[in-house]
């Protein structure tokens, strides 16, 4: 009976609230006075759902399926429409509700969203997901039309648990609805830019924290390779094009929660007449343990994704390698498969033609790139706080510079080129500005560490760019190329791998050594700290053996000159000396031999010559000295250089 006594209650609320919003659609016929109490019924978190009364039901779960039938009741009689007409009239006035009642209708929308087996016409399916995106299209309207002073005034948390709410719509409609959501995100975009162009730094810390949540929605929702090319592998059949070959639905777009699996079908050898082709599969499972983990396998024809299968590859995925096969970290089975494991090159994404480049990730780099937000970054008001959270962004502008395939001559696309919006040198530039302007010792700081995180990720020719912007400053810059150069030290220090190609290596070297050059590179605090660092990049072959080879020619071309010299600067001949040094150091034994004995012991013989100038610049200041001096050379110099000579040549 008290069972019975409630679901009637809230029934005989639900309809009074419905024809009360009915009648208040209209502003002038007032507010609805008791919106609350619909927003109530909506509540899961009320106590007649969760049923403290043992005797309601045998499971102790309460009565959840009561406000789910609450929900259906009301989406059927376009209850969620009226709302949404009552919403829309009162955009941007006192009537609009406030942000825990919409919250608590956005939930109920997100409940009443029809799933994709709805019994009914395909036209009612429609209405009655329009009733719901008309709410949440009010809602995003009174959001975008707040002023600076009234999103002050906002708790940030319920400015995020009504966008959250949002976003939990549209994901349910993004299938049937792919514009809709498209135009939700589109929403969040221009929000955040509102934020984070206000002459508020709470708002504006607060926006980049959404941008960052946007730039992981638009990473988790790429599409899937259409293909892979697998190389390398021990098994060489293995070794072939996996094509996508999991559910697509009727817009040419795979559903959300889709389990990837790729085919390759191996042609028969046709040396047996009785051979079949083979059909690999690229697929995930879910073990026991609930970890997914990625086969490469020849799928049993009876039994397939059983122990009957043939597995060859086997990859234990991490996190955020659950969604698509990754590249590398294969391992290879024991049953049939043969060192070494295959690498796997992504090809193309899974959406129809001409949406190549209208993917959300593609959609968020437009949106940074037209706007500018980079340059707003670093622009005239930049703040150490807002660069630190613009890493992600500026980061995944990176990854979107070699994102694309180009197009083939046959083929258009309708929504970009590939790679047209990315991060490119004028930014470099300006980063790089900021940072010589001397405006901020920790603003720098911020952006020395932004550069140093994204250097590894850019393509070489923006790589090259950079290294050579910065080299080319630092006879005015000293001090900031330095530290850019520590904090490039410090990062690698923290990373073993070496992650440099040649091309941006052999820069990188000249920009130290430019620095370690540097009349003035005695007064820095982390001279030895750069100097470590360029021994540890000297020693990466190939391009190791070429550079120490070109620097100690450096230093082989200034000792002949100060030798020649009656007038030089000593702390720069005697700084010379040490860095030959330092470069012999860096070289492997053989490579140090051989430049030492190269051309009958040249090198050997500068060193003595720059001592040898060094007294006489010495003696010329002290006259006593010259008649020590010159018996000291005639007595022991030549004998000392054979001597030395013939030593290293044997060593």
């Amino acid at each position: 009976m008290e069972k019975t006594c409630v679901q009637e209650s809230l029934l005989k609320g639900l309809m009074i609230a419905f024809e009360d919003l009915k009648l208040k659609t209209n502003p002038v016929a007032g507010d609805s006075v008791i919106l609350d109490v619909l927003a109530l019924i909506f509540n899961k978190k009320m106590q007649y759902y969760k049923g403290s009364k043992h005797n309601w039901n045998n499971n102790m779960n309460g009565m959840p399926e009561v406000r789910t039938q609450l929900i259906e009741k009301f989406r059927s009689m376009r209850g969620f429409g009226h709302l949404g007409a009552y919403l829309e009239a009162r955009v941007s006035t006192a009537g609009f509700p406030p942000h825990n009642t919409i919250k608590l209708f956005l939930d109920a929308g997100r409940d009443a969203v029809p799933l994709d087996r709805f019994e009914g016409p395909k036209e009612l399916k429609r209405t009655l997901e329009d009733d719901i995106i008309s709410v949440a299209t009010a809602v995003m309207k009174n959001m975008g039309a707040q002023t600076e002073d009234a999103l002050k005034k906002l708790n940030h948390e319920e400015i995020n648990t009504v966008r959250c709410a949002l976003q939990h719509i549209f994901r349910q409609l993004i299938t049937s609805r792919r514009d809709a959501t498209n135009g939700f995100y589109e929403f969040c975009r221009s929000f955040s830019l509102k934020l984070i162009t206000s002459q508020s730094l709470p708002l504006k810390l607060y926006g980049w924290d959404s941008v960052n949540e946007l730039v992981d929605i638009s990473l988790e929702m790429a599409p899937a390779p259409k293909a892979y090319i697998t190389s390398g592998a021990g098994v060489s059949l293995v070794n072939g094009t996996f094509v996508y070959a999991a559910k697509v639905g009727e817009n040419g777009f795979v559903p959300p929660n889709t389990d990837h699996k790729y085919e390759y079908i191996v042609p028969a050898s046709g040396k047996d007449p009785n051979e079949k082709s083979k059909t690999l599969t690229l697929f995930k499972c879910t073990m026991r343990s609930q970890q997914k983990w990625w086969f490469i396998s020849e799928a049993d024809a009876n039994q397939p994704g059983t122990d009957k299968d043939i597995d060859y590859y086997q990859q234990k995925s991490k996190k955020h390698e659950e969604i698509v096969p990754p590249s590398t970290g294969w391992m290879t089975c024991r049953t049939a498969g043969v060192d070494p494991p295959p690498y796997l090159e992504p090809k193309g994404v899974m959406v129809p033609t001409g949406e190549e480049y209208n993917t959300m990730e593609h959609q968020m780099a437009r949106w940074a790139i037209e706007n500018k937000v980079v340059e707003l970054v670093l622009g005239s008001s930049i703040h150490r706080e807002i660069v630190s959270r613009s890493i992600k962004l500026i980061s995944f502008l990176v990854s979107m510079c070699t994102k694309d395939e180009p197009l083939e001559e046959t083929s258009t696309a309708s929504n970009g080129m590939p790679n047209a919006c990315c991060l490119n040198a004028s930014h470099l530039q300006l980063a790089w500005k900021t940072c010589s302007s001397k405006l901020d010792a920790a603003v720098s700081a911020e952006v020395y560490h932004l550069l140093v995180s994204i250097l590894p990720s850019l393509p070489i020719e923006l790589a090259v760019d950079l290294l050579n912007i910065i080299r080319n400053s630092c006879s005015d810059c000293l001090f900031e190329v330095a530290e850019f150069c520590s904090a490039l030290a410090s990062s690698s220090e923290m990373d073993d791998v070496v992650y440099f190609a040649d091309e941006v290596r052999s820069v990188l070297l000249t920009l130290l050594w430019t620095v370690l050059t540097h009349p003035d590179a005695s007064t820095l605090k982390c001279y030895d700290k750069i100097k470590s660092f360029m021994t540890q990049e000297l020693r990466a072959e190939p391009i190791g053996t070429e550079q120490r080879q070109t620097f100690l020619d450096a230093c082989k071309g200034v000792m002949k000159q100060n030798a020649s010299s009656n007038f030089c600067e000593e702390t720069a001949a005697l700084r010379m000396v040490r860095l030959t040094r330092f470069i012999l150091e860096a070289c492997p034994r053989e490579q140090a031999i051989s430049i030492i004995i190269a051309n009958d012991k040249e090198l050997a013989r500068l060193v003595f010559n720059e001592l040898i100038a060094y007294l006489g610049r010495r003696a010329r200041k002290d006259s006593s000295l010259i008649k020590k001096v010159r018996k000291l050379c005639n007595m022991y110099l030549p004998h000392l250089r054979e001597s030395c000579a013939h030593h290293l040549s044997t060593s």
